[in-house]
């Protein structure tokens, strides 16, 4: 038998940290640290970190064709024999408890299998005998019986055993060309037999779902609930000899195959449907022996292999030459694709990060800084610290809106701002000017962008600035000091920053002793060509910044405006600063644009509550698939008018339905209670309008199209009819005539079809009624009618109607 002078071995599964080999001998080892005890000559190097030192051999046992370790907690381990005979071992010479089993015929034992979940059962293999059974169940408890538990499989040969995890199933392979299930618990063994010739290598998942076996170079997979056929058959290379199932993991089986140097990894998934179970599987393989052999030159090849019973990352691998490895299997990286078809790792994966942040009340939080704390996520706490900034009154208004860019190419221009032309200080030996552009608006879009001292360079230098540098930003307050033309200020700054003991020490110093000798003319005139080079050897893009801006030319700051790894905000609180209203414009499109293809909610700065809002967070949507913060913020920072769209009910049902999923019913709760806190109720007309008894539709003339209103107009105050239906109005219960609509009077003697604005009646000619009885008519004739009358004019109504109301000051006498 080839495998030199070890035929195989097994982890012991409940006494994990030893083992069992058999051949001529049957030995137990205990793997150990390199650094627990001194080696004897009799320990085995398994790998760099342990060994195997032996704690027993067994010589009794010749011609060992199987062996299997018990469950029991003590080490016991069954022993096959070429003469059929089964024995137990217990590697314990004071308290030897050998016990030997021995058929009624003579014949070669083929298999074992212990039960896992009644360790005293022993289920025993053998060859073929006509008037003999093939399978044999022994009840170890009992000692060596006169009659075996069971006998089962007569004239038959067992060629592999396994038990159910569950029930007292035994799942045979017999006679080449079926697998048999049978039940223990019955007095008469019932049997359900499948024609296959996969009977080999018997196998059941740790789930006790699923079995495996094989014939020649074709594992098969089955379903234990139903298995009238196998779920799926995967084909090898080379013929199996061994086939084992993870006894920690249900998705993988492991097949060594003959002449191979590799060990097949087979993970198996199963996707419920209707009709059943799909079953798809990937192959992984390993080759734990990677040294070749100085003797033939060739890699070693697999002989047997056995998972440790608890480590899933572990398992032992014996080699054609008798080499033993203690293997630590790679794990695998499950990977996923993205939206973008990119492969994605699990280990990022959203579902799990959407359920880290819901645990911990991602966006719920009343102050918006916090939910940014909460995402641990740089980039989602930048934007939540940007929207904090942005939010006015419950309102999200973007730079679009503010500076008033218009998205079509056509489309009205920005507000004109005022141009000044600003001097370089004095101290900098310049007579360069820079030109500035200022308008409310774009100190309004400064404040949103974080900029919140509006031009006002105390406030500046007091109290903004200050506040930087004691977030260490110091760069950055450099850098905006440079961009308000405050050289020596930012000096000042960047010298302060270089007494720090910090990495970026010497760094300040350098830009502070390049400012100091800052000049604009030279510094606009010469170095163009090399400009590019020397930036992209600063490291600080603050720093980068401040030098590519004071060596830029008067009408083109291209290269601060597109330095990426400056905010958003700084480039466009920068932009409204030194832009023109042309260029600026054109800026801020551009930069939607590109925030909306990829999914940037920086963008958010420009696009506001508007539809180019909606249209970032769907492709932010796309990019990442974080519903979760798409929802958040469309109900935290969008109006509920919008809430109606199907986007917006999709991401909030889509995220509700997540919630649900994972059993978070209180999280879920506290996002409706949010969403209803944040929904601002719609707002309630002023106008009331009088309906028509018959149609139903107003009879405000304001309020008809303008052919209508133009037939109307030659005779505006006659107009006693539905001008939707023609029906006549209710009269007036004094002067019976018909009531009309508020007629419209042009203004300035023009005609009503040029006119731009509208001018009422006056109150004295509109149409009241009782909310009690239904009657009215003209106010000034009610007004009249109830000064002397309690009740209705209108004949037999006793409605007291004026008692109804306030009551009414007396009419005036002209």
């Amino acid at each position: 038998m080839s495998g030199g002078m070890i035929h195989g071995l097994s982890w012991c599964p409940n006494v994990t940290d030893n083992f069992v080999t058999w051949g001529p001998e049957v030995n137990l080892y205990k793997v150990q640290e390199n650094s627990d005890a001194v080696r004897t000559n009799s320990s085995i190097e398994l790998s760099p970190h342990t060994y195997a030192s032996l704690l027993a051999s067994e010589t009794r046992y010749q011609y060992v064709r199987c062996m299997a370790p018990s469950y029991s907690k003590e080490v016991l381990v069954a022993i096959g024999l070429a003469s059929g005979k089964v024995s137990l071992c217990n590697f314990d010479s004071i308290n030897d408890h050998n016990m030997e089993f021995t058929p009624r015929q003579q014949r070669t034992c083929l298999c074992l299998a212990w039960n896992e979940v009644e360790p005293n059962l022993l289920a025993i293999g053998h060859d073929r005998n006509r008037s003999d059974y093939c399978i044999t169940i022994w009840d170890v408890d009992r000692g060596i019986p006169k009659e075996p538990s069971s006998l089962i499989g007569l004239g038959d040969t067992a060629h592999s055993l396994c038990w159910d995890k569950i029930n007292k199933l035994l799942v045979a392979g017999v006679s080449q060309k079926s697998i048999k299930l049978y039940d223990t618990r019955q007095s008469n063994t019932n049997c359900a037999s499948i024609q296959t010739k996969l009977v080999y290598g018997l196998c059941v998942s740790p789930s006790g779902r699923y079995l495996a076996s094989y014939v020649d170079t074709v594992v098969g997979i089955w379903d234990l609930r139903n298995i009238d056929k196998p779920l799926t058959q995967i084909q090898t290379l080379k013929n199996i000899t061994n086939l084992t199932w993870c006894p920690t993991r249900t998705s993988v089986v492991s097949a060594i195959q003959r002449d191979s140097p590799l060990c097949h990894m087979i993970e198996v998934h199963c996707t419920d449907i209707d009709d059943g179970c799909d079953i798809y599987s990937t192959k992984r393989l390993l080759a734990p022996f990677q040294t070749r052999n100085t003797i033939t030159s060739k890699i070693s090849t697999l002989h047997d292999f056995s998972w440790h019973p608890t480590n899933y990352e572990r398992a032992l691998f014996l080699s054609d030459t008798g080499r033993i490895i203690d293997y630590t299997i790679p794990i695998r990286k499950t990977i996923q694709w993205d939206p973008r078809n990119n492969l994605s790792p699990e280990c990022d994966d959203i579902a799990k990060v959407i359920n880290r942040r819901a645990l911990n009340d991602y966006g719920l939080e009343n102050e918006i800084k916090k939910n940014g704390d909460v995402a641990q996520n740089p980039t989602l706490k930048s934007v939540w610290n940007l929207l904090a900034n942005m939010a006015r009154d419950g309102q999200l208004i973007g730079l679009k809106k503010i500076l008033g860019v218009s998205s079509a190419a056509d489309g009205p221009p920005m507000s004109k701002s005022e141009c000044d032309a600003i001097q370089w200080p004095d101290f900098s030996n310049s007579c360069s000017f820079a030109t500035i552009y200022k308008s409310e608006q774009r100190e309004f879009a400064q404040c949103l962008c974080g900029w919140t001292f509006e031009n006002n360079f105390s406030v500046m230098l007091n109290k903004f600035i200050p506040s930087l540098c004691s977030r260490k930003e110091f760069s950055r307050a450099a850098m905006i000091c440079t961009f308000y033309m405050k050289i020596k200020e930012a000096i000042d700054i960047l010298s302060k920053a270089a007494t720090d003991q910090n990495a970026a020490s010497t760094t300040y110093r350098l830009a502070a002793i390049a400012l100091t000798g800052f000049n604009a003319d030279r510094s606009k005139a010469s170095g163009e060509n090399q400009r590019p080079s020397a930036f992209a050897q600063i490291n600080d893009p603050y720093l980068r910044t401040i030098f590519a801006f004071l060596s830029s030319d008067s009408d083109n700051y291209d290269t601060v405006i597109n330095e990426k790894e400056i905010s958003l905000a700084d480039r466009m609180a920068f932009a409204c600063r030194y832009l023109s209203d042309s260029k600026l414009a054109e800026l801020v499109k551009n930069t939607i644009q590109n925030c909306i293809d990829n999914g940037d909610l920086h963008g958010l700065l420009l696009t506001g509550e508007s539809k180019d809002g909606i249209n970032l967070l769907q492709s932010y949507l796309d990019w990442t698939e974080d519903i979760q913060t798409v929802s958040l913020l469309a109900i935290r920072f969008f109006p509920s008018e919008v809430h109606t769209e199907p986007r917006f009910k999709y991401w909030i049902e889509t995220y509700r339905d997540l919630l649900d999923t994972w059993e978070l019913w209180e999280k879920r709760a506290e996002f409706d209670i949010k969403m209803e806190s944040l929904q601002v109720p719609p707002k309630i007309s002023r106008s009331v309008f009088v309906l028509c008894n018959f149609c139903g539709k107003s009879v405000s003339s304001a309020l008809q199209d303008d052919v209508r209103m133009r037939s109307a107009a030659a005779n505006p105050n006659k107009l006693s009819s539905c001008p939707n239906c023609r029906k006549p109005l209710p009269r007036c219960s004094l002067c019976l005539l018909h009531m009309g609509t508020t007629t419209a009077t042009s203004l300035h003697g023009t005609s009503a079809q040029n006119n731009v604005g509208w001018k009422s009646k006056a109150f004295s000619k509109w149409f009241s009624w009782c909310q009690t009885c239904r009657h009215g008519g003209h106010t000034e004739h009610l007004m009249e009618w109830f000064s002397t009358n309690p009740e209705c004019p209108v004949t037999a109504c006793s409605c007291k109607c004026f008692s109804l109301d306030f009551p009414i000051p007396p009419l005036k006498q002209n």
